[in-house]
């Protein structure tokens, strides 16, 4: 049946420009002091909630903090990122949108991890 073919077939979602190897290499050097960092102390930037800004930058840098509320905080019909167990271990229960939007380390560390994705990202 063509409801069955349907289900297989994929759409390219995002798209992204190649990187020359030795920017490469350097954004993978970043990311792995990143990761390094993150073994011992929590990840300063949540996961869905930061992809959520990138994507608002991306598309209009005016939404990204609004983007990164209703992720972290989510609403009507969407549990926030804020009330999965490993973001409530890491930075207590009900924790604010402006703990990360006013933090430096937050800022920098998502400069750092999102920057050379946004600048290879074609569409969004």
């Amino acid at each position: 049946s063509s409801a069955t073919k349907d289900k297989d077939k994929f759409d390219i979602s995002l798209l992204f420009e190649p990187v020359q190897k030795e920017k490469a290499e350097q954004i993978l050097k970043k990311i792995n002091l990143l990761t390094t960092r993150g073994l011992t102390e929590c990840w300063p930037v949540p996961p869905e909630s930061g992809w959520a800004m990138a994507k608002a930058i991306k598309k209009d840098s005016q939404k990204y903090e609004t983007a990164f509320q209703a992720k972290w905080v989510g609403g009507f019909s969407q549990k926030g990122e804020r009330d999965k167990d490993e973001m409530q271990l890491c930075f207590g229960r009900n924790c604010k949108v402006s703990t990360f939007l006013d933090n430096e380390e937050f800022k920098e560390t998502f400069k750092e991890l999102y920057s050379p994705i946004l600048e290879s990202l074609i569409n969004i």
